[in-house]
């Protein structure tokens, strides 16, 4: 049987270069773990081999120094108590009678005890060491990784307004030179008229001028004159006219030019960034993971050795099953008839070519790119649910923001079956309308754009509090300053369009779902976003003040309130931060609201709703409509 489809005609060409996956995030994903995966080999190499034993060993020589105390103390009276000491068991120490000769033994075994202690500590200094320099190259690694994808990020984004500012002009020039090639001839035609005019006009002057009568006809040859002059001043300011829109066209050219070598000189510092990233990544597998390659494999083998001992192997269940095929072992089966066998032969064979038929159409339907994006987003994913903090953001996001987006949709459907109003209690308390209210009740002025309106800015809400009804209906909501009697735009409309506005876009994203877990993805593996999250780049000033001004005893007894409530001061610190990632998890979704609404601007760069009605494949693409949200709502460029 051949197979389905025919692979050299379906399949195209390969979108993925040597240097995408090079300097991919999977790639410094990888080595990133590969480093971390050595480092913890290490150490428990070296708690086997030797933090143990020099544990053992330092408590033996503690015990020989307390025994020699002991005996110093109290001589040959403390054998006894010596004897009964479990403490003592490990100490080789029987008393011979004369106290002098058990304490030069006794100092004698410790001094060797020690002198085993420090040879033992001379032969883990060298791994300690390379312990050291590995976890020092994995966090410059790691700081490297942040610095590189903040920097290209800056850089895409760069280059995207280069390009539209390039689009731009070259349609301004474009339609500056059809109309100037419309109007060319016409100019022309006017210029020769003219001309013809002058020339005429000079001819009669000259005339004039030259007959008899030259004083009678004064005024005449004035007005003549006059007219010759308006004539050329008019052909001069064609000429004028015609130079000043080449100039024009010659700066539109100029600035083109110029946006091109800037976009030129873009691109080179991003290849140039790509091969710093390449070059690192190969220096740190060839001096640091392949020397350990085989160590590391030796371990792996090991450990599949033991689980496979313990009866832990993995199941067909956990296998993938795309790439395996079960076939019957004859050997074991009992004997059967020839039909029997070719029967069995047959479902085996056709179980093969089920597996070669979804090979070939998952080799057809998915790109090299989206592939490994694909592995990107699982490799991501899974130091994502490794840390608690960022695992933490991640499930409040995606279920805040679905709440949210569920509201809104609940309160459209709602009000367009006329089964409850605007202002209604069930629709005004949910979360999503609650969310939806404190982001469009922001003024527009310029100073303060993202301010509340005068009643919250007077200090009777905080930020993010949701008005009750009397106060909503009592905001101007109308920008111009037009006589309207006072009462501004009606608030409940006001929110009915937003809210329309929001649907509207929550019904052209493909997939919400996979949309919103990917944009908190997005945000937990990224910086600054991920910083923040974690808690490791906090602000310089944080509570420096309140720090100052505490006394040491102020210090210990905020210390142990924080123990009293959490049971300890690290449990009270992850608490805290846990308090803090979900106040962020709202801010950032009331962000994604307010550029759904066009608080922040209308334009493509500003407003998501908008971005996406121009983007035909984010409308229908998941992955796409992940990396323009929170390209355009965020500022964080995900095309690494």
């Amino acid at each position: 049987t051949d197979p389905i489809y025919d692979l050299d005609l379906l399949v195209g060409t390969p979108d993925v270069t040597d240097e995408m996956i090079l300097c991919s995030n999977l790639t410094f994903i990888n080595v990133s773990v590969g480093l971390h995966n050595l480092i913890q080999q290490k150490i428990r190499f070296a708690k086997t081999n030797f933090i143990d034993k020099m544990k053992e060993k330092n408590k033996n020589v503690q015990a020989h120094k307390n025994l020699l105390q002991q005996l110093e103390e109290g001589g040959l009276n403390m054998v006894s108590a010596i004897d009964e000491n479990e403490d003592y068991d490990q100490v080789d120490f029987k008393s011979c009678g004369d106290i002098g000769k058990d304490l030069k033994n006794i100092q004698h075994k410790t001094i060797q005890s020690q002198t085993q202690l420090f040879e033992m500590d001379q032969h883990y200094y060298s791994l300690h060491l390379e312990i050291k320099t590995l976890q020092k190259v994995k966090d410059e690694l790691d700081q490297f990784n942040d610095d590189y994808k903040i920097k290209l990020s800056q850089l895409h984004r760069v280059l995207h307004r280069i390009g539209r500012c390039i689009d731009d002009n070259k349609s301004t020039k474009e339609s500056m030179s059809e109309a100037m090639t419309a109007t060319q001839s016409q100019q022309r035609t006017m210029m020769h008229k003219i001309s013809e005019k002058i020339s005429q006009v000079q001819g009669k002057l000259q005339t004039l001028q030259q007959a008899d009568n030259a004083a009678e006809n004064a005024t005449e040859i004035e007005n003549h004159e006059e007219y010759l002059h308006g004539l050329q001043e008019f052909i001069a300011g064609l000429q004028k006219l015609s130079r000043s829109s080449e100039a024009k066209m010659q700066h539109f050219e100029d600035v083109i030019r110029h946006l091109i070598e800037q976009r030129a000189n873009i691109k080179e510092e991003i290849r140039h960034l790509k091969q710093k990233a390449i070059q690192k990544l190969q220096t740190i597998r060839d001096k640091y993971l392949k020397p350990n390659l085989q160590s590391m494999s030796d371990e792996y083998d090991e450990r599949l050795q033991a689980r496979d001992a313990r009866g832990t192997t993995t199941s067909n269940n956990d296998r993938d099953e795309l790439n395996e095929v079960s076939l019957m072992d004859y050997k074991e089966t009992p004997r059967s008839t020839p039909v029997g066998v070719l029967h069995q032969r047959e479902k085996s064979m056709n179980r093969i070519y089920k597996k070669i038929t979804d090979l070939e159409s998952r080799a057809v339907t998915t790109s090299a790119t989206d592939y490994l994006s694909s592995l990107t987003e699982i490799r991501e994913l899974q130091l994502v649910f490794s840390d608690t903090k960022l695992r933490h953001f991640y499930r409040k996001f995606v279920t805040q923001c679905n709440m949210v987006f569920d509201d809104c949709s609940l309160a459209s459907l709602a009000l367009m079956q006329e089964t409850a109003e605007i202002s209604s209690p069930i629709i005004r308390e949910s979360t999503g309308i609650q969310m939806l209210s404190a982001v469009v009740l922001k003024t527009k002025s310029t100073d303060k754009p993202m301010a509340m309106h005068t009643m919250i800015q007077n200090g009777n809400h905080e930020m993010g509090a949701t008005a009750t009804d009397e106060e909503l209906k009592s905001v101007d909501l109308d920008d111009d300053d037009d006589d309207d009697g006072g009462k501004g735009m009606d608030v409940d409309n006001y929110l009915h369009e937003e809210l329309e506005n929001v649907v509207d876009f929550i019904r052209s994203l493909p997939d919400r779902e996979i949309v919103i877990m990917q944009v908190a993805r997005y945000l937990a593996s990224a910086l600054p976003f991920r910083a923040f999250i974690l808690g490791n780049k906090e602000r310089k000033y944080r509570n420096m003040h309140f720090v100052q001004d505490l006394s040491p005893a102020e210090k210990d007894e905020k210390q142990k309130e924080t123990e009293s409530i959490y049971g300890d001061a690290e449990k009270g610190r992850e608490a805290k931060q846990l308090i803090r990632i979900e106040k962020f998890v709202y801010d950032k979704i009331k962000e994604w609201m307010g550029s759904i609404t066009g608080v922040y601007g209308t334009d493509s760069s500003n407003s998501v709703k908008t971005a996406l009605e121009n983007d035909v494949v984010a409308q229908v693409r998941s992955s796409h409509a992940a990396r323009l949200i929170v390209n355009v709502v965020y500022g964080l460029d995900v095309s690494w």
